[in-house]
């Protein structure tokens, strides 16, 4: 230290001198004409500098080459601008690096080096590698990537700008995103806000768009990158182009799909399963759904099957050669499934076992199938050995039988073997001669047959006993050669004997019944529905209808056209119901007919069903026709009769009923009068002859009504029933109405109504007197009677209800008809049976209607309802 440094140290920290000469760094002073004016001992040995006094010295002195180097302008850029400056400068004469730090003041300059050689190395070494690394990254065929928070992109290599055609400042930050496919971008966005958060790495596949614009798929893993402290603040990953490998794999799933096939991979050391999706759909559930594992599969297999596969494989592994095996497997439905396996064993390098591949087939149908045939194979050999007919195949070229089922011996007492046995000659024998010719020409024709054609012969043959049989086959080509050339024929041989019999006792049976029908007075046809005329008929012509053409040129259509038109709806009716009839049943029907002369005959005609189809469908029916005109004629003279006595035992009836009707008033008058009579010459008080004026007034009132009716009745045959239409209140006149009925009886009336309603008052009020009298006369015991009065719409409804005896139900409809009494033998119950056949007349002219409801002991509702305004004259109309 120079020793004008020595007087100006005290400004110093005592303990800073020791501490500056300990540093491992360069420490010096210089003054403002760079003058050293301390200098520690590391700076002495840096400098090679021996003199202990250095204030003569200069920086430059000991560093000459230094001067105007890039070390000068630091010291001096340092004192101009009064600032701390750190830098790095490399020294020829050391040959290294040094880190120089500066710190002046108003006098002097502090300086620092210490040797930074290492650290620079170190980064030029790193810098170096990094450029290598950026190349490496550069030339891989991936889009390699640094994320940070929020997925923005701090990093791409080249292989971005080779792609998409678009810089790297262009994906940076989030305008990546732009390059990805709008429907996967949403999917990304969302498993990485999943995974950043979680901190686990992940895979995602997606489109991004090539320079050609073209949407291609690729695939990247994106790793986390922790920092010291263990949060995770970057990502790196890289993407590749799957875009071929995804459009076979979905091909290849296709392709599953469409074949119901699927496959998946086994690693044997880690058991990791890999289902595709075509897998996962062959077990019944999703793809990618779960993962799956070797107890899954132990799990939904048929139990038996887990050893027998376990076995198959490990024979696999040992001998190197492919394997095949069929797995039962249960689906979630409960469902048993067949799968075929096919697999082969992969090895690695060292040739152990590492994977087991196999592909799966869904061959449930096929097994279904499989036993569908089997069981129809039984069930057609079944059928075979239980039919009551021969089946035989029969060998073309040499005429032999080679098959024919157990039947043989009850049908032609031959045995299978036997009736094998025989040959041209033997069966030519067998066979009548007169069919011989036939039954060669039959044979002989399946040479040129085709597969789908039927070939019938019928023909007689003699059976093992010798008895002469008549039998009939049925044959189908069965096989041919490889020239496609018929070898055998298959033929079904049925025993028609008693069939032939019994058409030959039909003939006969048919000739008698020929003679028989012939001989009938009545027309006989049948009717042919499928050819719609009549295909047989007993007589050319019928004489009781003055035909004298053949009814078999005549349609239905045809006779139709003569049946009186009121009767044809029925006869039609008739004969499509015939079709459904059962056998056994006869339908029967009357109708008139035009005959030759335009005449009405009156017909009677029964039907029966005579034939149906395979299907049980009539074909044809049987009719039988009777003229019965003078039968009808006959019948409708006794109606008449019977009708004519009928009015006349009405009329004798009405006769001694009005009889008694108006003797009953007459008597009681005549007697009334001859007493008044009595009374009057006896001078009697006038309170004794006012009770006799009185019953005589009530017998001439009664006489009136009985009058009334009658002439009513008159004037209703007559058609000069007359209404007179006025406005009235149907409260007041219900009112008055009953005021003037028995006292004996307790009448009660309920209405709320006071509107007046349009009709003849008179006629009105003599409709609720015959109801009010016909209640009081028929309830003698229970004296309630209630009259109810509503709306109902533009309607006005009265109703009388009483308690009494009321109507059986049967003659209930006759109420309201003319002359009609409840108890036509009882004279309890006075009247000419007119009084509600007039009141219903008398509602009808008012547009009205009218009704009874009754029960037998309980009593009986009479009512009626008309119109509130009348829309015309009544009497007019």
């Amino acid at each position: 230290m120079n020793r004008a440094l020595k007087s100006t140290w005290t400004d110093f920290d005592n303990g800073f001198e020791t501490i500056v000469s300990n540093i491992s760094e360069v420490f010096f002073l210089l003054d403002r004409s760079q003058h050293f004016m301390y200098l520690n001992p590391k700076a002495l040995r840096f400098f090679g500098i021996q003199d202990e006094d250095t204030s003569h010295i200069t920086l430059w002195h000991v560093f000459p080459f230094e001067k105007g180097s890039k070390l000068a302008e630091f010291l001096t850029f340092s004192i101009l601008e009064n600032k701390s400056i750190t830098d790095q400068l490399y020294s020829t004469s050391h040959s290294r690096w040094f880190k120089i730090a500066t710190y002046p003041t108003e006098t002097s300059i502090a300086v620092l080096i210490a040797d930074a050689n290492e650290d620079k190395v170190a980064y030029e070494k790193l810098k170096k590698n990094e450029a290598n690394f950026r190349l490496v990254l550069d030339f891989i065929p991936h889009i390699a990537f640094i994320l940070k928070s929020g997925m923005e992109v701090s990093f791409l290599n080249q292989r971005w700008t080779e792609y998409t055609g678009r810089t790297l400042e262009a994906g940076l930050g989030t305008k990546w995103a732009e390059m990805i496919h709008p429907d996967d971008y949403a999917a990304k966005r969302k498993l990485w806000d999943e995974k950043s958060q979680s901190g686990d790495p992940f895979e995602t596949e997606f489109r991004v768009r090539n320079a050609s614009g073209e949407y291609r798929w690729h695939s990247d893993r994106i790793i986390p990158i922790p920092a010291r402290n263990g949060t995770i603040t970057m990502w790196v990953g890289t993407a590749t182009e799957i875009h071929e490998t995804k459009l076979n794999k979905e091909t290849l799933e296709k392709a599953e799909m469409m074949t119901n096939s699927g496959h998946y991979e086994c690693n044997l050391h880690s058991g990791k399963i890999t289902f595709s999706p075509g897998a996962f759909r062959l077990f019944g559930y999703p793809p990618n759904s779960f993962e799956p594992t070797l107890k899954f599969l132990n799990f939904v297999s048929h139990p038996e099957d887990p050893p027998k596969i376990n076995d198959v494989i490990n024979q696999a592994i040992a001998t190197s050669v492919s394997f095949e095996y069929i797995r039962r497997i249960y689906l979630p439905n409960r469902q048993l499934r067949h799968i075929l396996t096919k697999g082969t064993v992969i090895y690695n390098s060292e040739q152990k076992a590492e994977k087991i591949f196999e592909i799966i087939h869904d061959i449930s149908d096929k097994i279904a199938a499989g036993e569908a045939l089997r069981q129809q194979h039984h069930f057609v050999r079944q059928i075979a050995e239980a039919t009551p007919d021969l089946i035989t195949v029969i060998e073309i070229d040499s005429f032999r039988i080679t098959y024919a089922n157990i039947e043989v011996s009850t049908f032609v007492g031959y045995s299978a073997e036997e009736l094998k046995k025989l040959d041209y000659f033997d069966i030519k024998n067998l066979i009548h001669p007169d069919d011989w010719q036939n039954f060669k020409d039959f044979f002989n024709g399946f040479r040129s047959a085709q597969d789908k054609e039927i070939r019938e012969i019928e023909y007689r043959g003699k059976d093992a006993g010798g008895e002469l049989k008549w039998f009939k086959v049925r044959s189908k080509v069965f096989e041919r050669n490889q020239e496609g050339l018929p070898t055998h024929f298959i033929s079904i041989t049925q025993d028609i004997t008693a069939k032939k019999l019994a058409e030959k006792e039909l003939k006969k049976n048919e000739h008698f019944i020929k003679e028989v029908t012939e001989a009938s007075p009545d027309l006989i046809f049948v009717v042919d529905l499928t050819l719609e005329k009549i295909s047989y008929v007993n007589h050319s012509f019928y004489p009781d209808l003055g035909w004298s053409i053949d009814l078999t040129e005549l349609s239905l259509n045809d006779v139709k056209q003569k049946i009186y038109h009121e009767d044809l709806p029925a006869f039609e009716k008739f004969h499509s119901e015939l079709k459904y009839i059962s056998d056994e049943d006869v339908k029967e029907i009357e109708y008139r007919l035009q005959n030759r002369q335009n005449r009405w005959k009156w017909l009677r005609e029964r039907g029966k069903v005579f034939q149906r189809d395979d299907k049980g469908n009539v074909t044809q029916f049987i009719i039988n026709i009777q003229e019965i005109t003078e039968k009808k004629e006959v019948l409708e003279k006794q109606k008449e009769n019977e009708v004519l006595s009928k009015l006349v035992e009405k009329k004798d009836e009405f006769m001694s009923i009005a009889s008694h009707e108006l003797k009953t008033p007459i008597t009681t008058l005549k007697a009334s009068i001859q007493v008044m009579k009595r009374l009057i010459e006896r001078h009697t008080d006038e309170n004794t002859l006012l009770v006799f004026v009185s019953k005589a007034t009530q017998q001439v009132n009664k006489l009136t009504s009985l009058i009334s009716d009658l002439m009513d009745n008159a004037k209703i045959q007559a058609g000069k029933l007359n209404m007179n239409i006025s406005a009235f209140s149907m409260h007041e006149l219900i009112m008055e109405t009953v005021a003037h009925h028995s006292n004996l009886h307790n009448i009660t009336v309920n209405n709320n109504l006071d509107e007046l309603v349009e009709g003849d008052k008179v006629r009105i009020e003599q409709v609720i007197t015959n109801f009010l009298s016909n209640a009081i006369k028929y309830s003698p015991k229970n004296k309630e009677v209630r009259v109810d009065v509503k709306r109902e719409n533009r309607f006005i409804k009265v109703s009388v209800t009483d308690f009494g005896i009321g109507i059986p139900e049967e003659k209930l409809s006759h109420v309201f008809d003319r002359f009609f009494r409840v108890e036509e033998k009882s004279q309890e119950f006075s009247g000419l049976g007119l009084g509600l056949y007039i009141s219903a007349e008398i509602v009808k002219r008012h547009k009205g209607e009218y009704g009874v409801n009754s029960q037998l002991g309980k009593g009986s509702t009479f009512w009626f309802k008309i119109p509130l305004k009348q829309a015309f004259s009544i009497k007019e109309e």
